[in-house]
């Protein structure tokens, strides 16, 4: 079948190949069969066995593993938002960030042409270097 049939037969009839529709349907029934096998039980096979952390067996130890828990997290907390505020802090003063005061745009032409000189200069020495 070319490409002008097939899309006859998709648009205009609404199937192209009923027999490869038919064949991938039972490929999908079969499929989903043997997930079905798959997942259940086999008979006389114990359920898998779940072991789970040990619960603490009276409240007053639950209360307290809890609070524990909660005093970690706010000690993270405190530390993380400790750090923030430092950063912050160092970006608005410009301390340790290298931050500067902006520079004008006949400056970085000057310290364009600066850097044209000196790597033309170290072009020249290498060149130099190897005659």
């Amino acid at each position: 079948m070319h490409g002008h049939q097939a899309e006859s037969e998709i648009f205009r009839l609404g199937a192209c190949c009923d027999k490869d529709d038919e064949a991938f349907e039972e490929h999908k029934r079969r499929q989903r069969l043997e997930r079905k096998a798959q997942e259940a039980p086999k008979i006389g096979q114990a359920p898998p066995t779940v072991f789970s952390k040990p619960q603490p067996t009276n409240v007053q130890a639950l209360l307290e593993a809890e609070h524990r828990e909660r005093q970690t997290l706010r000690a993270n907390l405190v530390e993380c938002q400790a750090r923030l505020d430092a950063c912050v802090g160092a970006a608005l003063t410009g301390a340790g960030h290298g931050m500067s005061e902006p520079v004008s745009a006949a400056e970085w032409r000057a310290v364009a042409k600066e850097n044209e000189r000196i790597l033309g200069e170290q072009q020249t020495e290498f060149v130099q270097s190897y005659r």
